[in-house]
């Protein structure tokens, strides 16, 4: 009887639209993990190659800023989960907000370092995978290059509607978004954090939170 195969793997041949090559070397890099509330799934500032699939739980990832935290995101199942700026080529990161076709950049060897850390919110089951042997398998196969294509771009359109519903919406109607999203989270991750989140203080989320607890209901 064939063992089932991983959720990152059937995550990546969704992206793919197809079963992909070369399955086994993937799979030999997946590595199931489990977190209680409040362990640290990777920290900030560090080489780390690696990204994961969220099967269970939920996590968040901060940045420290000025002795400060800050909730960056929150991954859920179904989601990858992981620092960007670890797993592209060192340097490509300075890139931003510079004029690229005239920059002497070169591919370098190995990757960036992570930019946030992440630490479990729940009871978490996560799958980590190795960047390194998914990007030799995008290298040598078009189908595992346009599953990481496809995975990477729904990430970057996550973050851009992130963007967008901080700059355009309403506080009141970011925490209704947020009630819709993740009800499971409500009462499981602290009022700050859900407050970093969604961009406002915690006595304003407070506030917030009361109006919309008062707002009559259809019936």
């Amino acid at each position: 009887m064939t063992a089932e195969s991983s959720h990152a793997l059937r995550y990546l041949e969704r992206m793919a639209r197809q079963q992909l090559p070369r399955r086994e070397t993937f799979e030999r890099s997946v590595v199931v993990q489990t977190f209680e509330p409040g362990e640290v799934i990777f920290e900030s500032h560090e080489e780390f190659p690696y990204l994961f699939a969220v099967v269970k739980g939920g996590v968040k990832t901060r940045a420290i800023i000025n002795g400060v935290e800050r909730l960056a995101s929150i991954a859920r199942p179904g989601e990858l989960l992981g620092s960007l700026s670890s797993i592209v080529p060192a340097g490509l990161a300075d890139l931003l907000g510079n004029d690229v076709v005239n920059s002497d950049f070169g591919a370098a060897c190995g990757f960036g370092l992570t930019d946030t850390s992440a630490v479990a919110i729940s009871h978490s089951v996560v799958e980590r995978f190795d960047m390194r042997v998914l990007q030799s398998l995008m290298e040598r196969h078009a189908s595992w290059a346009m599953a990481g294509y496809h995975a990477m771009a729904l990430y970057a359109l996550g973050q851009e509607r992130r963007v967008r519903d901080l700059l355009t919406l309403s506080a009141e109607d970011r925490y209704i978004n947020f009630l819709v999203a993740v009800p499971d989270l409500i009462g499981v991750l602290p009022q700050k954090d859900i407050a970093a989140y969604l961009g406002v203080t915690p006595v304003g989320l407070s506030r917030i939170a009361t109006r919309v607890r008062d707002v009559p209901r259809p019936r």
